[in-house]
């Protein structure tokens, strides 16, 4: 009987040092490191808008007649874009006047923003591209 558990133990190991290993996952490409200060073209939902983040952390997005006002930020690490803005001519004390937004950007600086603190306020395919190029 020891002799069968031993030679039981011995297959079952050695069943494991043959099988492969999980291979591992896909290195995730990052955007251009310039994702950042400067003008970009945006596309909100299939619409163009002028967006200009300034290096104080300050942004506005601009299309016609509307202009939006607000801070921005930007991880490399996880690619996220993230902004909180209103309507310029709104009242900044105004809770209601507020939208905050993110999106986690594909290394073609494309996404889809999640809308709101807890994104329960929509979602919205945006896309980025550097004025000039």
């Amino acid at each position: 009987m020891k002799r069968f558990l031993l030679a039981l133990l011995l297959a079952l190991c050695s069943l494991s040092l043959t099988t492969p290993a999980a291979p591992l996952p896909r290195a995730r490409p990052r955007p251009p490191a310039d994702v950042g200060v400067g003008r970009w073209s945006l596309t909100w939902n299939g619409d163009p808008w002028l967006l200009v983040l300034h290096k104080d952390g300050s942004a506005e997005d601009i299309s016609g007649e509307s202009r939006w006002v607000g801070q921005w930020s930007y991880n490399v690490a996880t690619r996220e874009l993230w902004l909180r803005e209103k309507p310029a001519n709104r009242d900044a004390s105004e809770a209601s006047a507020w939208l905050t937004w993110s999106v986690l950007l594909c290394p073609k600086l494309k996404g889809t923003a999640v809308l709101g603190e807890d994104g329960k306020a929509g979602k919205v395919t945006v896309s980025l591209k550097r004025e000039g190029r």
